[in-house]
């Protein structure tokens, strides 16, 4: 009879699947449980869970992150749980799907993923279904130093890192953000005049934090020479017109000797692009440089780029605005500027709401994209908006 009784509750469990209870049926040797239980002790349990349990929770997982290569760097993860920096391993469900984010920091560059991850791309994605390790390579950013022995002297540069010894070993490679210290030492009969480079000025150490590919030229000259130097972004030439006879043509020749008290007068010629700006060191202004030589001096020419001026006009019965790139012109507003010559700048048109662009008057701008002009004289471009009409059928 108690036979029967399972086969009816379980034919009705069927449609209306009621919860067992683990161990709540009692049965005896020659009771049967419902099926897939079994008699243990008196009461009918399941093998391993009752049949009411909840399903099981996905098991854990880790995720190690490890930092190769001799740069520095960061590694984040979304969903959280590895900020690497100060935590490299994250623990999740198996089956998350977690994303990999790299950073590097100053001075160094992200490289590579290996391990679970690969490529170059800075985030990476992995399904995660058993305890992982991915890898992320950091390298540091490097820099090329250049070291010039300039002038009609002798001497020696040496570099505080590196192993510059110039003449010699002039050129190396060394990491982004370090500090350098560059010495000059003459030699024989000869003065060193000092260093002409951005990073640095003067006779004495040359000390500075490289950030950029650099080159730094040290003069040295011989006792009583004239040296010139040439500075900024433009092209000229030097030339001695005193004493008669030749001597200094910078350009090529850009450093002599000369007896004691002999004076010596330079000039200054721009290129065509160029405008002659001043002279530095054994001279002051613009004009003429005259100089009693009395000992090696160094005297330098400042060449600038020719400053053109770029002017947009807006015009027709719409309304809207040029913008630049290189940045300088924001028109309405700002619809003038001056850029070094040779500058190609780059113009883009945006209509207002209502309006409509319908060309540029430059020639080299055809159609309604942007319009690129080199600049090599005074220039006027013109952006025409017009309203935009709409048909109106009655």
């Amino acid at each position: 009879m108690q036979r029967c009784l399972w086969v009816v509750l379980f034919a009705l469990g069927a449609c209306f699947s009621p919860k067992f209870n683990d161990g709540a049926i009692t049965c005896g040797p020659d009771d049967l449980c419902p099926p897939g239980l079994e008699c243990s002790a008196g009461v009918c349990r399941a093998e391993a869970l009752p049949i009411d349990a909840p399903p099981d929770s996905p098991g854990m997982v880790t995720l190690t992150l490890v930092k190769t290569g001799t740069g520095m760097g960061d590694v984040t993860s979304v969903p959280a749980g590895v900020t690497c920096g100060a935590t490299c391993v994250g623990t999740y469900p198996a089956g998350t799907m977690v994303t990999l984010t790299a950073a590097a920091l100053t001075g160094s560059t992200f490289t590579r993923w290996s391990g679970a991850c690969s490529g170059t791309s800075t985030t990476c994605t992995i399904t995660l279904t058993a305890n992982t390790t991915a890898s992320a390579d950091f390298g540091r950013i490097m820099r090329t130093l250049t070291v010039i022995p300039g002038g009609n002297g002798t001497g020696a540069i040496t570099s505080s890192i590196g192993g510059i010894n110039c003449p010699g070993l002039c050129t190396i490679q060394v990491p982004d953000e370090s500090q350098v210290v560059l010495t000059a030492a003459p030699t024989g009969t000869s003065t060193f005049l000092g260093w002409t480079a951005s990073v640095c000025a003067g006779t004495g150490t040359c000390d500075f934090k490289i950030t950029a590919d650099t080159t730094v030229t040290g003069s040295f000259a011989l006792d009583y020479s004239v040296l010139v130097a040439k500075t900024g972004a433009g092209t000229g030439t030097v030339v001695s017109t005193m004493p008669a006879g030749g001597g200094i043509n910078c350009g090529s020749d850009c450093a002599e000797a000369y007896a004691v008290n002999t004076m010596v007068t330079l000039d200054a010629t721009a290129s065509g692009n160029s405008d002659f700006i001043g002279w530095s060191g054994g001279c002051t202004g613009s004009g003429s440089c005259m100089v009693t030589v009395t000992s090696a001096v160094v005297v330098t020419a400042q060449f600038n780029l020719k400053q053109i001026p770029l002017s947009v006009i807006l015009a027709g019965t719409g309304t809207g605005t040029v913008t630049s790139s290189p940045s300088g012109i924001m028109c309405t507003g700002d619809c003038n500027e001056i850029y070094p010559s040779g500058t190609m700048v780059t113009l883009t048109a945006a209509p207002s709401a209502g309006s409509m662009f319908t060309g540029w008057s430059d020639p080299m701008c055809p159609g309604l994209g942007t319009c690129t002009v080199t600049l090599t004289a005074m220039t006027t471009v013109t952006a025409t908006f017009a309203q935009t009409l709409y048909t109106l059928d009655i």
